[in-house]
């Protein structure tokens, strides 16, 4: 191969490389950039409660709703509620009391710290019904009459009772009333009055 021959290559040879590698793409054909789609959340469907009322209202509007459970849990929240007020359990109670129930108790067990004096309940069997059921916007109110036998006393630093005898066991009848948003992830119900009944 001559000299003439082999310069020839080479110009092909760029001429080929150039075509092809520096070359750019039509501004159309450039790599489509990525769109971001917003991803819409399904909305719970809207439930026609009108002409419903008590505990219907509330099931049509919280599918969740189990008036079994509640109950249970009900009944096991009367007790919780009177053994964390005896062990001064301010975690548990917080989560049981509406924030208004709950700086209530903290105002009355200032006063019984204060004088070195503790509230303590007993509780031996309780009879659990539902009063009302209603529904306040999307907000579930439920009021559950109690019957229950208690003893209670106020005892002092060296857990002598001052005051009551936790032997002496009184039938009692209280009406709670849970409140929850049935729109809320929590389950938990709070608890927003206890009134005594005559």
């Amino acid at each position: 191969m001559n000299v003439v021959e082999l310069l020839f290559l080479i110009a092909l040879g760029f001429f080929v490389f150039s075509r092809f590698f520096s070359m750019k793409l039509p501004e159309d054909q450039q790599k489509p950039e990525a769109k971001i789609i917003p991803l819409k959340m399904p909305k719970k469907p809207e439930i026609d409660i009108e002409g419903l009322e008590g505990m219907a209202q509330i099931k049509a509007a919280d599918r969740d709703f189990n008036e079994k459970d509640f109950i249970e849990g009900a009944t096991s929240a009367f007790e919780l509620y009177h053994k964390a007020i005896t062990e001064d359990d301010e975690d548990m109670l917080e989560d049981l009391l509406s924030p208004k129930l709950f700086d209530q108790y903290l105002e009355q067990a200032e006063r019984y710290d204060e004088a070195g004096e503790q509230m303590a309940f007993a509780i031996k069997e309780v009879n659990v019904e539902i009063m009302d059921a209603r529904l306040s916007g999307r907000t579930a109110i439920i009021e559950v009459k109690y019957h229950a036998r208690i003893a209670q006393a106020i005892l002092d630093a060296d857990n002598v009772a001052t005051q009551g005898n936790l032997e002496d066991f009184q039938e009692v009848t209280t009406v709670w009333t849970w409140a929850r948003s049935v729109d809320a992830e929590d389950l938990n119900w709070e608890l927003e009055s206890i009134d005594n009944v005559q």
